[in-house]
C-alpha cells in the first residue's frame, strides 16, 4: 500500500508523537540538543506567534498565548535564565522606555541626512525599512 510522507520539520510538544502514532501513522523524529535545540524553540516562538497573530476571540487568543508562554518557559529552562532575570531586565526596559500604556504606533520616523544617528537605520534594513520617495 501507498504511504504518503509529510515534512514537519519542527519541534512538537512532548506527546504529539504518541498521539500520531495511536492513529496509525509512523513518525520520523529525533531529540534535539544544544544549539539546534534552541534555534528550534526560537523558531516554535515565531510559529506560534504567528499563530497568536491569526487568532480572533478571546477562548483562540488565550490558547494561543498558553502555546507562547510554554515555548518560552522551555528556552527559558533550556538556557537556564531564571523568570526573575527576565523580570528584571523588563522592569529595567519600562523604567527606560516606557510600555505600552499610551498606545502609540509610529507610522514613519524622518532623519536628516547630518544627523549622526541616521547609519543606525540605514545599516538595519531589516529592522528598519528605508522609504524611498
Amino acid at each position: 500500500m501507498k504511504k504518503y510522507k509529510f515534512k514537519f520539520d519542527k519541534l512538537v510538544r512532548d506527546n504529539i508523537s504518541n498521539i500520531l502514532q495511536n492513529s496509525q501513522i509512523s513518525v520520523v523524529e529525533r531529540t534535539l540538543f544544544g544549539e539546534d535545540l534552541i534555534i528550534s524553540l526560537k523558531n516554535k516562538l515565531i510559529e506560534e506567534s504567528s499563530e497568536l497573530k491569526s487568532a480572533f476571540g478571546k477562548d483562540l487568543v488565550i490558547e494561543e498565548l498558553a502555546d507562547v508562554l510554554e515555548v518560552f518557559n522551555s528556552l527559558l529552562k533550556s538556557l537556564n535564565i531564571t523568570l526573575d532575570q527576565v523580570e528584571q531586565c523588563r522592569r529595567e526596559k519600562l523604567l527606560k522606555n516606557g510600555g505600552f500604556e499610551s498606545q502609540n504606533y509610529i507610522d514613519y520616523i524622518e532623519i536628516e541626512e547630518s544627523n549622526p544617528i541616521l547609519e543606525k537605520y540605514i545599516s538595519n534594513p531589516a529592522k528598519y525599512c528605508l522609504i524611498e520617495e
